[in-house]
């Protein structure tokens, strides 16, 4: 059992106004301030993704193996049980912010990751503004269609809408060493064309860079 939750800060409790201001320290801070829902759990292993949601007030969406704590100062917390009946063909529109990175290995023995989109734009050198967005589609939704083979959908690529390709750099401190990590916006509908695996993936993730909002795959059954 899973648990899809939507969280949003009070901004009229001071806990949540304090809570706003440690967010604008950026991603990492998010992700600690989201940890903190569920309790002091200091040798917990992260077991939550989430979303965040734009506004005048932040919120997220989270999916979580454990509920976050009902009256968390400072939050506005709403939580069901997540347990999704998926069969094989359905259709299903989709929301997803990923981090569209593959491993490769160099010609030292080590394996790197790579940011497809960053690498396609490299490559094909293009300055104006539209054809930038055009490889970046082109890019990340060849690199969606290789995940789809793997955890069990598929999508029709001209239904799909791409977009707000960002890289992030988080500048590390004392011994602990810089993070970078890039995301896309996908939205769309897809087919599911293996239940079982599709359903795993969905509970687990879709790709890196989990810890800063990416991977959570917003469904919506298509009637």
């Amino acid at each position: 059992m899973s648990f899809l939750s939507r969280v949003r800060l009070d901004s009229a409790a001071p806990e949540g106004r304090e809570q706003l201001g440690k967010l604008a320290a950026g991603p990492y801070a998010e992700h600690q301030i989201l940890w903190k829902l569920w309790g002091h759990r200091p040798d917990a292993e992260r077991d939550f993704q989430f979303r965040r949601i734009d506004g005048s007030v932040p919120g997220y969406y989270l999916l979580s193996a454990v509920p976050p704590e009902a009256g968390s100062p400072g939050w506005l917390i709403e939580t069901k049980p997540f347990n999704p009946q998926i069969d094989e063909g359905d259709a299903l529109a989709f929301e997803l912010r990923a981090n569209p990175v593959i491993t490769r290995r160099g010609s030292d023995g080590k394996s790197r990751r790579h940011d497809v989109v960053c690498d396609a734009l490299k490559a094909q050198s293009v300055a104006d503004e539209h054809g930038r967005a055009d490889i970046e589609r082109s890019a990340g939704l060849s690199w969606l269609a290789r995940q789809g083979e793997r955890h069990g959908f598929a999508f029709d690529p001209e239904m799909m809408r791409t977009g707000d390709y960002r890289q992030e750099w988080i500048r590390g401190s004392g011994k602990s060493q810089d993070i970078r990590y890039s995301s896309l916006d996908y939205s769309g509908r897809l087919t599911v064309t293996d239940a079982s695996a599709f359903l795993a993936c969905v509970r687990n993730g879709l790709g890196k860079a989990k810890a800063f909002g990416c991977g959570l795959f917003l469904l919506r059954r298509i009637s």
